[in-house]
């Protein structure tokens, strides 16, 4: 075709050539060398004197291949465009002060040779879509603390009462995996007060009794959610699939596992809904997917042993009742 057009080109004569744009009802962007019918407006983007072929066919195959080349134009433009504009909505969000020398109008208040580099700026809340004006939401009516247990002994989904609500949120337990931090070599046990130690300016039991009055005040109901290992530890195991893990958080908050029978862990005792919408029964008793159940209980004994001992930093904060509703050992 393109030898056609070439040998055509040589014969051709030189013709008036418009080029129009216009939008139809659909919204869709089209190109045209004619303008549309009716009463649809069209802009005329492109007109010159060029080499066209006498032949009609040539004329609408080369009118078709500008349109073509137009179109792709436009979405250029357009993909161009929408970076430029993400890229100007993440300077507001993420605005950057650059170094200056040190000046009087600098002001005593920046010291570029104390920080050197970036210092971070303000930005008005309204840059942020959707964001809160007033900072505020309702209150829940379900709590979820999440881990990820690589020892593979705690279920992927358990409903706690509100002592063991505090037990655990003061534990604020998970595992550090090989390879996500330097001497690391195999799963170790993380205890982060309320899972933000480096953030709390007092006692971990002080966040703890809050919390209990937020349960008492609104009902709510608490759940802990484990994405970690089922099977096996980490290297025997396997990761708890996402999809289940979806299907069990939306049946908490859905209320499906409100009026399901429960198990109680013997170790941790942790309640264990028997059933969960899409989500295989076995699965929910972690002892019950391991092979070996003597080394299951072996490492849940070793991971309670951690709880036990790493609570008794906190035990004087909190009531009696809190202490005795963490592991047995």
């Amino acid at each position: 075709m393109r030898l056609l057009l070439a040998a055509a080109l040589a014969l051709a004569l030189p013709l008036h050539a418009q080029t129009y744009k216009w939008v139809d009802a659909k919204g869709a962007t089209h190109y045209s060398s004619t303008p549309p019918a009716g009463s649809t407006k069209a802009e005329l983007i492109e007109e010159r004197v060029s080499v066209m072929p006498t032949d009609p066919s040539l004329q609408t195959a080369i009118a078709d291949m500008r349109a073509q080349a137009l179109r792709r134009q436009d979405y250029v433009e357009q993909e161009y465009l929408q970076r430029q504009r993400l890229a100007v909505e993440k300077d507001m969000l993420a605005m950057m002060i650059p170094e200056c020398p040190y000046r009087a109008e600098c002001g005593e208040g920046f010291l570029p040779h104390v920080y050197p580099g970036y210092a971070y700026g303000a930005y008005p809340i309204s840059y942020i879509p959707n964001a809160s004006t007033t900072g505020l939401a309702g209150q829940p009516s379900n709590i979820v603390m999440l881990t990820a247990d690589a020892f593979g002994v705690l279920p992927p989904i358990a409903r706690l009462s509100r002592e063991q609500a505090m037990y655990y949120f003061v534990s604020g337990y998970t595992a550090k995996l090989a390879g996500t931090e330097r001497g690391v070599t195999e799963p170790s046990a993380t205890f982060s007060p309320c899972f933000g130690a480096p953030f709390l300016p007092l006692p971990p039991s002080y966040y703890a009794n809050v919390l209990e009055g937020k349960i008492n005040e609104y009902e709510c109901r608490v759940w802990m959610i484990n994405t970690g290992w089922t099977g096996g530890p980490y290297g025997v195991g396997t990761r708890i699939r996402i999809p289940h893990t979806r299907a069990m958080l939306n049946a908490a908050l859905e209320g499906a596992l409100d009026d399901v029978e429960y198990t109680t862990d013997p170790i941790f005792g942790l309640a264990i809904p028997a059933s969960v919408p899409g989500v295989p029964s076995g699965l929910l008793d972690p002892r019950q997917t391991w092979s070996d159940t003597a080394a299951f209980d072996a490492d849940a004994r070793r991971l309670a042993g951690m709880f036990v001992k790493n609570f008794k930093k906190y035990a004087d904060g909190v009531d009696d009742a809190v202490v005795k509703s963490g592991p047995s050992v």
